[in-house]
This record gives C-alpha cells, structure tokens and sequence, in this order.
C-alpha cells in the first residue's frame, strides 16, 4: 500500500513497512488438587441451669358466723381473698336463714429455686482434606 505525502519529495522513493501484532490466545485448564472429606457428629452435652418455679396453693379457713340472715349473701372478694358464705335453713317456729359460717380462701404464691439438669445436643464438623494421587 503505497501512501502519498506532500511533505516527503519525490525524488525519495516510498516504501511499505508492514505492521505486524501478535495476540496471545488463554485456556484453562481445571485440575484436581485434592479432595475434602467434611464429617458431622452430634455430641450429647450436658446443663445445669437454676430454674424459678411458682406454685400456688391455697388456703380453707372456716369462719363460724351464726348469724340470722334475710336472704342468700353474695361472693365476696376482698384483696387475695375470697369469701363464699355457708347458709343453712334451721327449723325454728318460723323458718330463717341463718349465716352459719363463711369460707375464706387465699391464695398463697410462693416461688423456689430448683437446679435442673438436662442435656442439649450440638453439632460437631471435622474437615480432612485428602491429597489427589499423582
């Protein structure tokens, strides 16, 4: 390919300098370098932890009353406490009622410190890689 240039004189002869690139061409290649072995075990462990437990209970305390009455008292509840009255009919010469007694009832909550024992299971990973044999 000949290219011409005002500023060159043409007495001077032209001449083609070819340009040559070279282009580089990667491959890969996968190789095996080795292998892994990956074991999973389950161990049993065992705790102790303290444990705040509440319980409830209650109490019965029978009140004698023996007091006459007009009609049926109504459920009382007073704080913790609650009052169901006791009535009885008695034979007289006119019949009555009469408060016999009442029931109170409390409930008591106490709380106790308990230790408890268990176990829990927990996973365990060992990895042992194996060398490829050449």
């Amino acid at each position: 390919m000949k290219l011409s240039n005002p500023n060159i004189p043409a007495s001077i002869s032209e001449r083609t300098i070819p340009i040559i690139e070279e282009q580089v061409q990667i491959t890969k290649v996968k190789e095996t370098q080795g292998t892994v072995r990956v074991q999973k075990s389950v161990e049993q462990l065992p705790f102790q932890e303290i444990v705040e437990l509440n319980r409830e209970e209650i109490t019965v305390e029978r009140i004698p009353v023996n007091r006459e009455i007009s009609s049926i008292p109504e459920i009382q509840y007073d704080d913790d406490v609650t009052i169901i009255p006791v009535v009885r009919e008695v034979p007289v010469v006119v019949k009555k009622l009469m408060l016999v007694e009442e029931v109170h009832i409390r409930k008591i909550t106490t709380t106790e410190t308990t230790p408890t024992v268990g176990s829990v299971r927990a996973e365990r990973i060992s990895i042992e890689r194996i060398p490829t044999k050449d």
